[in-house]
């Protein structure tokens, strides 16, 4: 592996930390609503939450494996990063 495809990589998997935190953040925030104030609000971001990976994540990461014939492990990366790219398109009130 060359440097410069180890650079790449590299950066892939810093952005793909990233993404993950975001989740991980979001889904915190998500259940310490749940525990605090027991809203329905709770539900229905679990609701999209769901929707995003399955309809998002999924065939991101299913292109980049079958027709892009990336190894399974930087799909992840480039799914996560898509993940994240979502997120920061979300207007938030």
């Amino acid at each position: 592996m060359s440097n410069l495809e180890q650079q790449e990589l590299n950066t892939l998997k810093k952005s793909a930390h990233r993404s993950f935190l975001v989740l991980l953040v979001l889904n915190i925030s998500l259940s310490l609503l749940f525990l605090f104030t027991h809203s329905e609000l709770f539900i229905v971001a679990v609701v999209i939450q769901v929707s995003i990976m399955i309809l998002w994540l999924l065939p991101v990461f299913l292109f980049q494996v079958i027709y892009k014939k990336q190894p399974i492990w930087v799909s992840v990366y480039k799914s996560l990063i898509s993940y994240r790219n979502i997120m920061e398109q979300v207007q938030w009130p």
